[in-house]
């Protein structure tokens, strides 16, 4: 809405501009104060959770969703889910400290639960949050693991629905409407766009990797109280051109399953987008790269839908299944 209201009146872009570059600036001194809750959140847990690190769950638990709320306030394109994540195992570590002191060997199965519950509640995914305990944070099965995340999980859950039900927030993160079925015919589509999005996800990786070691050069002459600033306002620059590329992430793909769009429309974004979102999360901004992710693959799967539509080699009806078969492969 504010950026929409400076693009009717421009104004107000100065002080977009410098309202932006506050926020940076705010995010930059909340950050000093917890150097933990840099970056996308999940790294970290899983350091954590492993022992390699540790941090202060007094400091982070404050800390970690007031920076998260800067960051999403300006349209940082960064997610929810990994703040969500290292919220969750900060408030484990704090519950084996204040309730479970006699049973030190507990804490990294109830910082994992809390991390579990973090991911389910983000990603409205219980059963993907419940095998994430395994598959990411400690790469091995276990009947006890098991039963914590699930435990952890599902008391979540049950938290959220309760919250649903008085009107706060939602168990949902997408509400997607009737998929067409696909015939054996038509199984070059799924084919196509896997190969679409693995095209995609190494471009992506390389310029990650690219940006990354850019940032850690700048990082060294320059301080976050510099460089928070500037990233802040050339995001607030940009939204007041192109909105599209900003936020989480979320509200693009809603956009994408119920709207389509030109074919360089989409590519603008997802390249906009990845490189906004590459600089910003390299850089120690609060946020993950989850839900990013999920409008990656909508973008690409809109993409390729198009291309199809266009070449007449399936209908339009089956748009929207191969948004969602662009989101699976691209998280893939």
């Amino acid at each position: 809405h504010a950026y929409g209201a400076v693009r009717e009146n421009p104004v107000w872009i100065p002080v977009l501009i410098v309202g932006a570059a506050v926020l940076g600036l705010a995010s930059s001194f909340l950050l000093t104060l917890s150097r933990s809750c840099r970056g996308g959140g999940i790294p970290t847990s899983v350091a954590a959770i492993r022992g390699v690190v540790s941090f202060k769950w007094q400091r982070c638990i404050p800390i970690l969703p007031i920076s998260s709320l800067v960051t999403y306030l300006c349209g940082i394109p960064l997610g929810t889910e990994g703040p969500c994540v290292q919220l969750g195992t900060a408030i484990g570590d704090g519950v084996v400290d204040c309730f479970g002191k006699r049973h030190k060997g507990w804490r990294r199965y109830i910082m994992t639960g809390g991390a579990s519950a973090g991911f389910s509640i983000a990603t409205a995914s219980p059963i993907t949050a419940i095998i994430f305990s395994m598959e990411e944070l400690h790469k091995h099965f276990s009947p006890l693991l098991l039963t914590v995340a699930s435990v952890s999980v599902l008391s979540a859950q049950a938290t959220a629905q309760i919250l649903a039900e008085c009107g706060i927030g939602s168990v949902g993160l997408f509400h997607i409407g009737n998929l067409a079925s696909i015939d054996a015919k038509y199984l070059f589509a799924p084919v196509l766009i896997g190969l679409a999005c693995g095209l995609a996800s190494i471009l992506f990786t390389k310029c990650y990797h690219l940006v990354d070691g850019v940032m850690r050069f700048i990082l060294k002459k320059c301080s976050i109280k510099l460089l928070f600033p500037i990233l802040f306002a050339l995001t607030a620059v940009v939204g007041f051109f192109f909105a599209e590329s900003l936020g989480t992430g979320h509200g693009l793909t809603d956009h994408i399953f119920e709207v389509r769009s030109a074919w360089y429309l989409l590519l603008l974004i997802f390249l906009v987008r990845m490189l906004g979102m590459t600089v910003t999360n390299t850089a120690g901004v609060t946020g993950g790269v989850f839900l990013p992710t999920i409008s990656f693959g909508a973008l690409v799967g809109a993409l390729m839908a198009e291309g199809m539509i266009a070449r007449g080699w399936i209908g339009e009806e089956k748009y929207l299944l191969m948004v969602v078969l662009g989101i699976t492969a691209f998280l893939g």
